[in-house]
């Protein structure tokens, strides 16, 4: 598996992820799509393209999580780490731990849904990409806007970390520990 063999457009991660967890190639292994942000919108991750050679600051970040003879791995179109790459390998090196000068302001909080429905229920007007004057923030991608089931935009939703679901919001700490391991125990059941 190679990167670019996917679709890739900078600063839409929401679509990139979705587009890939809903490529053929991927759909005989579990999969999962992870928002990436904090009640600040200030997240800081390493290893992601757009900082170069140092961290970057997202309000939220996208990515898919396979799971793949056995092991958990991160395809993330925006890393600079690999693809894939383990999981256990891109947590340590994307995210400074809560120890660091960083601080808490920084740190991540993970919504970990199913990619199957993220698949059906998804949708993006791409609304959240263009400023007060309604210019393109970034340039959108050449596909349609995602629509999934419900309304036309609720990106908003999927980033809100109090709303009961879809999927499980947790912490590094949880998303490391208890989550990885649940994940990895549904190949058993």
């Amino acid at each position: 598996m190679r990167r670019d063999d996917f679709r890739y457009h900078p600063y839409y991660c929401e679509e990139n992820a979705r587009l890939l967890v809903a490529e053929p190639q991927l759909r005989a292994v579990r999969r999962w799509v992870v928002f990436v942000t904090n009640r600040r919108r200030v997240t800081l991750m390493y290893h992601q393209r757009a900082g170069g050679d140092g961290p970057v600051v997202w309000d939220y970040h996208v990515f898919v999580v396979v799971l793949a003879s056995r092991a958990l791995q991160v395809l993330d179109l925006d890393t600079t780490l690999g693809f894939p790459v383990a999981l256990d390998a891109y947590l340590q090196a994307s995210f400074p731990s809560p120890q660091d000068a960083v601080g808490a302001r920084y740190q991540p909080w993970f919504r970990v849904v199913a990619g199957e429905e993220l698949v059906r229920r998804f949708a993006s007007d791409r609304r959240h990409m263009r400023d007060a004057d309604g210019r393109w923030q970034a340039p959108p991608p050449p596909w349609a806007p995602i629509q999934g089931a419900g309304a036309p935009h609720d990106l908003d939703r999927w980033l809100d970390l109090d709303a009961p679901e879809p999927g499980v919001v947790c912490d590094l700490t949880a998303f490391r520990s208890t989550v990885a391991a649940e994940l990895l125990g549904l190949d058993e059941a």
